[in-house]
């Protein structure tokens, strides 16, 4: 479902990236020293697979993120196997396959850890308590969100990588509001310190998460202009999560028009990109208001 107003923005991140990939077409196959030029391949892979998950491509996403981890397995670099990994299972993660996103995330944490690599046992160890979380396993997931936030300093914590997005959603997803509510304050004001507005939507869509039982109003508001700005950056799954969040806050104030135009969307993006967990919550929230 991209709309003919996003359509030329929607591979504009994936395409620098790959520029930036192109340059290794002059490079003689890894060389002498592999472990010196082709991590930053590896990198600039797993990279563009999530920025073309965050558009909703999720073919090339995954197409992109198995070179990288291919090419990080030929040359052997612990940290480009951590990198590699924890990509593919992020993306896996960001499309709801959950089952799947776990072993490659549990293998790039393992690899992290043997090889004491420091800011890579962090971000994996948010990301894999995000998954668990949403796969059901709570305490696991905050287990793992604890140690990642035990282990940060210098400035270097979970919230230092996506300015916090994933360990809010996992706070949230454990129904752990006020920890959510923390993380999204600090991410928030560094985001915004940094004009890191490709985050906008995504924090005022978890800000209105929190606010939904007390202040409806006010989480339709943040959900109506992350709506917005999703639509206008190409952001085609958070479109279709803001549109769910809209359908779910209709529904429960009793505005069912609106909740089954929301909800309908919502289905209708999450079946087109293959987001079966979502799709699911989505004809959950459908079958409600039928009933």
């Amino acid at each position: 479902m991209i709309t003919p107003e996003v359509e030329h923005q929607h591979d504009l991140s994936p395409r620098e990236f790959g520029a930036g990939l192109a340059l290794f077409e002059q490079v003689d196959r890894y060389g002498e020293e592999p472990g010196l030029v082709f991590p930053i391949y590896v990198s600039l892979s797993a990279w563009r697979s999530e920025a073309h998950a965050a558009l909703g491509d999720f073919q090339p996403a995954f197409v992109s993120a198995r070179e990288a981890l291919r090419v990080a397995t030929d040359i052997h670099h612990p940290t480009s196997l951590a990198v590699a990994n924890r990509y593919l299972g992020y993306v896996h993660s960001l499309r709801g396959e959950l089952d799947t996103a776990v072993p490659f995330l549990e293998r790039s944490l393992a690899i992290a850890s043997e090889h004491d690599l420091f800011q890579a046992t962090i971000f994996t160890s948010a990301y894999l308590a995000y998954a668990l979380v949403l796969l059901g396993e709570r305490e696991r997931g905050l287990e793992y969100l604890a140690r990642a936030l035990k282990r940060s300093s210098g400035g270097i914590t979970p919230r230092w990588w996506h300015f916090g997005t994933v360990t809010a959603s996992a706070y949230l997803g454990a129904g752990c509001p006020e920890e959510a509510r923390t993380e999204i304050r600090l991410g928030l004001a560094a985001a915004t310190e940094r004009n890191a507005w490709g985050h906008r939507p995504t924090w005022l869509r978890l800000e209105a998460e929190v606010l939904a039982l007390g202040d409806p109003a006010g989480a339709r508001g943040h959900l109506e202009e992350a709506l917005s700005l999703a639509v206008e950056l190409g952001m085609h799954p958070e479109v279709a999560h803001c549109h769910l969040g809209l359908g779910k806050l209709y529904r429960r104030t009793g505005t069912r028009e609106q909740a089954q135009k929301h909800l309908t969307t919502a289905t209708a993006m999450y079946g087109e990109m293959g987001m079966t967990y979502w799709l699911e919550q989505a004809e959950a929230e459908m079958r409600e208001l039928a009933g």
